[in-house]
């Protein structure tokens, strides 16, 4: 039986790349390598069928066509979810904003391209992509399978989780009121690349779906990763509305909190299930500034019922 290994060299000898350096692995299954060909370096994505290789470039062919900068495909090969692409360069932009000087202008610059993406995509184009209603509401409830039983090792009733089910259910309803658009399900420091003149690349989009207009602006402003002060976030957010004004209204704006609450919610649950299922406990660290976001922004309204659920179930973890 042949291997992933023996169709991966078959790749690399079909386009002739030499000086395989594989890079350090993300949170996925997918691997990344340096390769040169001609003198010229790209990156070799090695991505299992599991993490949706076609899907990477249905997407990167949409972002290009609106001159948003996703990386370009030199080869293809999805059967085996081998591809081919340009290379951004080593630079992070969680790396490239340790320099004070040009941290404010990548920040802008990011938060623009994302807001060039929500104008230019076409109802047409937003229409075919997969819808986010039940991934969304799944990944939610990796919170309390992964992070709170495993993580925590809080063993919740019946009735907690319905009443977490029931609350969350509401949520979505309220998430739908805002625009739906191409929603990136990633966008955060780690995944935008600053290449050597400056200018940005795009990562790791293949999740992309139809969802909430406010999910890509809080994965970004919200990064626990790397998390900013108050005020700046503040100004960000101002950025934006600035420039979208009709999304400033109270209609839509009052609804930035629950995507905010739904988005750390979710990220808690992935870091317990990475945490508890692939032994990458690292991400655990970051969990105190989700906290730190989800405590902000249950302060809310629309989101009472989360806040009182806390209250009762994880009361610790809410005031700690």
């Amino acid at each position: 039986m042949k291997t992933r290994n023996f169709y991966l060299e078959n790749f690399i000898k079909k386009h002739h790349l030499t000086q395989i350096t594989w890079l350090f692995p993300d949170a996925s299954t997918r691997r990344y390598a340096r390769v040169t060909k001609k003198n010229k370096t790209y990156i070799l994505m090695d991505s299992p069928l599991s993490e949706k290789p076609r899907e990477f470039v249905a997407i990167d062919k949409i972002l290009r066509k609106h001159e948003i900068p996703a990386a370009k495909i030199y080869a293809k090969e999805l059967r085996h979810g081998f591809l081919l692409l340009e290379d951004f360069g080593t630079v992070e932009m969680s790396q490239a904003i340790k320099n004070r000087k040009q941290a404010d202008d990548l920040y802008i610059l990011a938060l623009d391209t994302l807001i060039r993406l929500h104008k230019n995509i076409t109802k047409s184009e937003v229409s075919k992509l997969p819808p986010s209603d039940e991934v969304m509401f799944a990944e939610n409830n990796l919170f309390l399978d992964y992070y709170v039983e495993k993580i925590l090792k809080i063993h919740l009733s019946q009735q907690a989780k319905q009443e977490f089910y029931r609350i969350w259910k509401k949520l979505f309803r309220e998430m739908q009121k805002q625009p739906q658009t191409l929603m990136l399900y990633d966008y955060h420091l780690s995944n935008i690349m600053v290449k050597p003149d400056g200018s940005l690349g795009l990562l790791d989009f293949q999740d992309a779906m139809k969802g909430p207009i406010f999910y890509d602006l809080i994965s970004f402003v919200e990064d626990e990763r790397y998390p900013l002060p108050q005020s700046k976030r503040k100004a960000l957010l101002q950025h934006f509305f600035e420039l979208r004004p009709v999304l400033a209204s109270e209609k839509y704006a009052s609804l930035l909190p629950v995507v905010a609450a739904h988005r750390h919610t979710r990220v808690l649950g992935r870091f317990g299930l990475l945490a508890s299922v692939y032994n990458k406990k690292e991400y655990l660290k970051y969990a105190k500034n989700d906290w730190m976001f989800i405590k902000e922004n249950i302060k809310n309204p629309l989101l009472k019922e989360y806040r009182d659920w806390l209250k009762k179930y994880l009361p610790k973890q809410l005031k700690g």
